[in-house]
């Protein structure tokens, strides 16, 4: 059971009070305070347990080394504490949504609670692996005969079309974001609410299941996969709606295909673990690497030489650490390496022509060319802010990080008044 002692809070320490520590199912520890979600040590949770039944850090400190026979030195405690317990309750929260930006609540925990709980059954193992089967066998077998519906922005009807699957995909998405919020009810976490917002340029939905933090690996892998598997149960039943209306209906058939697609493409781009969706957390969890993206960006870095220093051996513990980072960084010169090919034979024929055109720039009345433009622009302005500014937030984290670390052997090389036993 959580422990939560809403206590006057020390000056120090203002997120102390509304503090929570929290043991988990499989031996870890978390800390809930101002928002965020850490996990802590055993030594830290005992001593924030300690300081909300009223002790100060050097008497929590003390009656931790008396129960363990072991020095604890409130000086070197004293900084991690203020990491966690700096802030007031009512911080901006950071969570696994804390990446999406402009967020806007669209449905309340307590609404998206009384939705879900009918669905819980299907989160059963004898339910949910069966399924997950099917849908993956079905909608496979629909691509191979079917093919790809790509929408079309060339033609007002199409545009039309389009739309309207637009509106198909949004009711897909919401079943996405149900099932990660059902999936969390099976197992006793209450989902805060469905909500919009921006991850990087893109719009999206998601669900705030920060709780999920305190369930094992397992459970925690089956609230991950829950969004892809609720979307694909939708997607069935609009492939069996295909499949019903008569050949006769080519539109109709072609705006649910088309629906149909792009809720698959959804989908597969969740379960992409190099972007913070659902594959990405999958990985996280499967093989015990927080902050794995932060973590990626580093792992190269250990093996620069350093003056005095011999780089640590490769441990197999780090073998998936080691191949999400080689991988993030091939599939990213990758990725550049395309979009400069493109760029070269495409985009900058293209933009040429049509901002050197006689008629320039009653030429960009034009749909198809003021589409093109808005597109180009785009491409640039999300290829700049994924390699400039991308590199630069991560540096500035790294040299923050090494300054951290530099600070915490100093303050290990430096005596100080260790507290006493008694």
């Amino acid at each position: 059971m959580p422990t939560l002692l809403p206590l006057a809070a020390p000056a120090s320490y203002p997120g102390l009070a509304t503090a929570e520590v929290r043991p988990t199912e499989d031996g870890r520890y978390l800390l809930l305070a101002g928002g965020r979600v850490f996990q802590i040590g055993a030594i830290v949770y005992e001593v924030v347990q300690a300081l909300q039944a009223g002790l100060d850090l050097p008497a929590a400190c003390a009656a931790y080394a008396q129960r363990h026979q072991r020095t604890l030195r409130a000086d070197d405690l004293a900084p991690v504490l203020h990491k966690y317990l700096g802030e007031a309750a009512g911080a901006p929260a950071v969570s696994r949504t804390s990446y999406i930006y402009a967020q806007v609540q669209l449905l309340r925990g307590e609404v998206l609670t009384k939705l879900g709980q009918p669905f819980r059954g299907m989160f059963r193992p004898w339910v949910l692996g069966p399924l997950l089967a099917v849908v993956a066998a079905l909608l496979g077998t629909f691509v191979l005969k079917q093919g790809w519906f790509v929408p079309s922005f060339h033609s007002l009807p199409a545009l039309q079309t389009t739309l309207l699957a637009y509106v198909g995909l949004v009711v897909g998405v919401f079943f996405h974001e149900l099932g990660h919020s059902v999936a969390a009810l099976r197992y006793g976490m209450r989902p805060k609410g469905i909500g919009f917002g921006f991850y990087l340029v893109f719009p999206v939905f998601f669900a705030d299941v920060t709780e999920v933090w305190a369930l094992p690996k397992a459970k925690r892998i089956v609230i991950n996969l829950g969004g892809v598997y609720f979307q694909g149960l939708f997607t069935l039943l609009l492939m069996a709606g295909y499949y019903a209306l008569p050949l006769a209906w080519a539109d109709s058939r072609e705006l649910l295909g088309t629906i149909i697609t792009m809720n698959l493409f959804v989908m597969l781009y969740s379960l992409n673990p190099f972007l913070r969706n659902d594959g990405y957390w999958v990985y996280s969890d499967l093989f015990g690497l927080p902050n794995l993206m932060q973590q990626a960006f580093f792992y190269p870095l250990r093996w620069l030489p350093r003056a005095g220093t011999r780089p640590a051996p490769l441990r197999r513990a780090e073998l998936p650490l080691l191949v999400y980072s080689v991988a993030n960084y091939a599939l990213f010169v990758y990725l550049l390496c395309v979009f400069e090919r493109y760029s070269a034979h495409t985009l900058l024929p293209r933009l040429h022509g049509l901002l050197s055109a006689p008629n320039f720039p009653g030429n960009l009345l034009n749909w198809p060319d003021a589409l093109f433009l808005l597109k180009t622009f785009g491409l640039y302005g999300f290829m700049l802010y994924m390699t400039a500014f991308s590199f630069w937030r991560n540096l500035r984290a790294y040299a923050k990080n090494r300054q951290a670390q530099a600070a915490k052997a100093a303050a290990a090389a430096t005596p100080s008044r260790a507290v006493a036993l008694a």
